[in-house]
């Protein structure tokens, strides 16, 4: 039951007693005769997560690791030690990144099509786009072949369909 009035009705916990409800016999009943009030400590905010109650937990990856590593781990951690009815969700930057997680691969795709549909406009042919666009995987091995014999360090920006 969630029940409204006017600040001014609502200032002082006493204001209950002028509440009415429904009994079972469907006879209305003051609210005061089934509760009482009276004034105790507790938390000054009672954090809500789509509409629960909930706890914040923030943080962030340890050098040497990316944020999609530092998820897993979170998730991980949650799944041994959380009992049982309790669940997470994440929000900001994290709920961005798990939407988007799996979309790396379809726009590289898209951007495939949309490569050789231009190219297959620009020559006017539907067969020389694809000789063309064969060339592009063996410059990106040639510049990770290089890369790999310099014995330069590449670094896992993000968690995509490609591990690291």
């Amino acid at each position: 039951m969630i029940l409204q009035s006017e600040p001014k009705y609502r200032q002082d916990p006493g204001d209950l007693a002028r509440l009415y409800t429904r009994s079972n016999q469907n006879e209305m009943v003051p609210l005061s005769a089934l509760v009482t009030s009276r004034w105790v400590t507790g938390p000054d905010l009672l954090p809500h997560f789509n509409g629960f109650p909930a706890a914040k937990v923030n943080g962030n990856a340890a050098s040497g690791y990316s944020s999609g590593q530092a998820i897993a781990a979170m998730e991980e951690v949650a799944e041994e030690v959380l009992p049982h009815g309790y669940t997470f969700a994440w929000s900001g930057l994290a709920f961005e990144e798990k939407k988007s997680g799996g979309t790396s691969m379809m726009a590289f795709v898209f951007g495939l099509i949309i490569v050789f549909l231009v190219l297959a406009a620009q020559y006017e042919s539907w067969t020389l786009p694809g000789s063309v666009m064969m060339a592009v995987p063996f410059g990106v091995l040639g510049a990770l072949s290089a890369n790999w014999l310099r014995a330069l360090k590449t670094t896992c920006i993000s968690r995509s369909a490609f591990s690291c």
